[in-house]
């Protein structure tokens, strides 16, 4: 083998170890990029939702409260105002005492203790990172064009 010969087989050797290289850092680059993109998007949006499921919490306890209070109101007028075991009275308590628990779902107020969340005994966030980084990659993994 002449030394033109070698020198053509280090060239293309050479050649094919850099269309190797180009093609696994692109690859390792963009795999980089998208697990970049969902660590950062479940930070972010963990960071939005917390002070969103706090707000949520604050006003469903106040909605529960104003109902609440309502509801004892209520119960003291129709105490006040019906003689002891009347038919009428215990109908119309029955009736106050749904409509507090038809209310008290639909408002979906748990009666978590709203102040204490990210405190050792309070509740929990129902947006954790996990469930964040989850939902980022569900996002990445629905984004594009479906191929037929």
């Amino acid at each position: 083998m002449g030394s033109e010969e070698v020198k053509k087989a280090r060239n293309s050797g050479k050649r094919m170890c850099k269309k190797v290289l180009k093609i696994a850092f692109s690859h390792l680059g963009l795999c980089f990029l998208v697990v970049l993109y969902c660590l950062l998007g479940a930070a972010l949006f963990e960071l939005l939702e917390r002070e969103n499921e706090i707000s949520i919490c604050i006003d469903g306890r106040k909605e529960y409260d104003d109902m609440e209070n309502k509801t004892l109101f209520s119960i003291l007028d129709v105490i006040l105002n019906n003689p002891v075991n009347s038919l009428a009275g215990d109908a119309q308590l029955i009736g106050v005492f749904e409509a507090f628990r038809n209310n008290s779902l639909a408002i979906g107020y748990d009666g978590s203790w709203c102040e204490g969340f990210d405190k050792v005994d309070g509740p929990m966030h129902e947006w954790t990172f996990a469930g964040s980084l989850f939902f980022a990659m569900t996002i990445v993994t629905t984004i594009g064009e479906r191929i037929r």
